[in-house]
This record gives structure tokens, C-alpha cells and sequence, in this order.
């Protein structure tokens, strides 16, 4: 159960790293986004419950397996207290940071549409139609000339 916790803790504490590296900020409620030291600093606090409490169980079981420490119920009850005990010291420090650390939102200025490729390609077309057009007046025009003279 206690394993569910803090792979949840670290998953998001990950996500919110990667988002932070990739866009730079990570939305936070409806207005507000965690940017810079604090995302930072909320998703290292929630990734290290992982690995601290893998690192305090691992030495508790090798020590039980070499013979240094004999495993009962105050062990127990010491990773219990380590397992339970991460959460509030890690992870509500986290929460509190993201909450202080999260600014409004930034407005996205809107970019000017560039010309494409395909709009200079239709300019050009309609250009040239408009050139032959005229063109194909003048030579009625001067066809009807011509035939006024004759």
C-alpha cells in the first residue's frame, strides 16, 4: 500500500519535472502555473520519497540478511513510522511550495500570420490571370481595330 503512495508521489513529481523542462511552467488550477526554483524544487521534494524510502529498506533487509540487524516488531514499526512519515515530510512541503510558488498565468501573444508559400503561389496565379486577361482585351480591341480600318 504504501509502495502505490510513493510511486504516485514520484510519478508526478517526474511529470511535473518533465513539463517544466519541456514548456517551462506547469498549470496549476485554472489561473495560475508553477515556473522556475519552485517547480523545481515541488517536484525534487515529491521524487525523493522513492528513493529515500527504497534506500532505508534496502539497508534495513540487507542488514537482516547479513546478520547485522535482527528484524522485529520495533523494526516494523520504525518503517511504518519511515514509510508514513515521508509523506507529510516531503510531500506537504511540495504542495505548499507549488501553492506559494504558483503565478498567474502568462498571456500568449498572438503571432502574425506570415505568408505562405501557397498564398504567394494563388498571388502570382491570379497576377498572371489578370495580365493574360487584359492582354486577351487589348488583342480584341485592336482585332476590332482592325477591322473597323479594313
Amino acid at each position: 500500500m504504501y509502495c502505490v503512495i510513493h510511486l504516485a508521489c514520484f510519478v508526478l513529481g517526474l511529470s511535473i519535472l518533465i513539463t517544466l523542462l519541456s514548456k517551462g511552467s506547469f498549470p496549476v488550477g485554472q489561473t495560475k502555473e508553477l515556473r522556475g526554483r519552485a517547480g523545481y524544487a515541488a517536484a525534487l521534494l515529491l521524487m525523493a520519497i522513492l528513493p529515500v524510502a527504497f534506500t532505508f529498506g534496502f539497508a534495513l533487509g540487507y542488514g537482516n540478511a547479513v546478520g547485522i540487524v535482527e528484524v522485529g516488531p520495533g523494526h516494523r514499526f520504525a518503517m511504518w513510522l519511515l514509510d508514513w512519515g515521508l509523506i507529510p515530510v516531503c510531500a506537504v512541503p511540495a504542495g505548499i511550495i507549488a501553492a506559494v510558488g504558483a503565478k498567474p498565468k502568462k498571456r500568449k501573444k498572438k503571432k502574425k500570420r506570415l505568408a505562405d508559400e501557397d498564398d504567394d503561389y494563388d498571388d502570382r496565379r491570379l497576377r498572371r490571370r489578370k495580365r493574360l486577361d487584359e492582354e486577351e482585351e487589348e488583342e480584341e480591341g485592336r482585332a476590332w481595330r482592325r477591322r473597323d480600318h479594313d
